[in-house]
């Protein structure tokens, strides 16, 4: 399980740095009647609105993202166990996590 959690964070970080690349500010995105315009421009038009904006974007695409790796490894780890998933996480997570008490519950 720990080979499994480790491939999963390095799998995490190589992908997210991919996905933060840098971006040219003075790449050109629009052009109307012969003025360009660029990414710094539209950042100074669109303010903290954009930058809002993609700041979820990039939250959701991350945990969309963990989900699906989770998810895949996982399945690979069920299927090299010949388990379902549901019961190699009987076996893993539910079968080591302690019951809660009712003394645990109302304190």
């Amino acid at each position: 399980m720990f080979g499994l959690i480790s491939c999963v964070l390095l799998v995490l970080t190589l992908l997210h740095s991919w996905a933060c690349g840098p971006k040219l500010d003075s790449e050109k995105i629009a052009e109307v009647d012969g003025a360009v315009i660029t990414q710094t421009d539209l950042s100074r038009s669109a303010g903290r609105a954009l930058s809002n904006a993609r700041e979820q974007l990039h939250k959701l695409e991350r945990q969309k993202l963990d989900e699906y790796i989770g998810a895949t490894l996982l399945t690979k780890e069920a299927k090299s166990r010949n388990v379902s998933v549901s019961t190699l996480l009987d076996q893993e997570v539910t079968s080591k996590v302690a019951a809660i008490t009712d003394e645990e519950v109302q304190s």
